[in-house]
């Protein structure tokens, strides 16, 4: 009965553990975020040669954005390579705090963590900080492919770029801690209904809930072990 009883036990840990790595959200709602930040993309020409290309995009945190009907202190965009609109909806949003975007273990998200961790509960999302904070995950993510365009010759960005060098620096090989925050993967446009695999994101300060399926198949369970205990005993 003992080893019964245990078993069971571990089963329900396990098994709330296993859904809480993969939570969904029902509804993710973008605040908004800056725009005009200057980085650069390393991509291959037609004879296999590097060189830089170099755009201006929309960065730093969505202020204002809720998953679940819980403000975030912030959020960030882990991806560079794909696109999302702030001000608007996305429904059917997954989410984890494993460090996972569109179902896989997100490059250097320990490293993503340690950023957060370090910079981000303590600068606002739309200034220069936030921006530079912005650049050095995307940095981090693509391995140094992507990152803040450095180029200032009239000195009008000083401030941005200073940042930007000191936190890739200061960044060296630390890890943070992934469980820390909500890990996103944004679902279906509300506004145009589209399914299209949307920029994933992390956002800080909102706890991944054990979603209801689990707690109902933890409390079938433990009624299981009581159960037994009664017709043993």
């Amino acid at each position: 009965m003992k080893a019964f009883g245990k078993t069971l036990v571990l089963a329900v840990v396990c098994m709330v553990f296993v859904f809480a790595g993969s939570a969904k959200a029902s509804l993710l709602e973008l605040g908004t975020a800056n725009f005009g930040i200057h980085v650069y993309e390393k991509k291959i020409n037609f004879w296999g040669g590097e060189y830089m290309e170099y755009q201006e995009v929309g960065a730093g945190s969505f202020e204002g954005s809720y998953l679940d009907g819980a403000m975030l202190d912030f959020l960030y965009c882990v991806d560079f390579y794909k696109t999302i609109q702030s001000g608007e909806s996305y429904k059917d949003t997954t989410y984890n705090n494993a460090g996972q975007i569109y179902g896989k273990n997100l490059n250097n998200a320990g490293q993503v963590a340690w950023l957060l961790d370090t910079y981000a509960y303590n600068i606002d999302g739309h200034g220069d900080a936030a921006t530079a904070l912005q650049a050095a995950i995307w940095y981090t993510v693509h391995d140094g492919k992507v990152g803040l365009d450095t180029r200032d010759p009239y000195g009008k960005r000083t401030n941005e770029i200073t940042l930007y060098n000191g936190y890739i620096e200061a960044l060296g090989s630390n890890d943070g801690d992934l469980s820390k925050y909500a890990w996103i993967t944004p679902g279906i446009n509300t506004k145009w209904g589209t399914t299209t695999i949307y920029q994933g994101l992390v956002g800080g300060s909102n706890p991944v809930p054990v979603p209801a399926a689990a707690w109902l198949l933890g409390a079938g369970l433990v009624g299981l072990v009581g159960i037994r205990r009664k017709v043993r005993g």
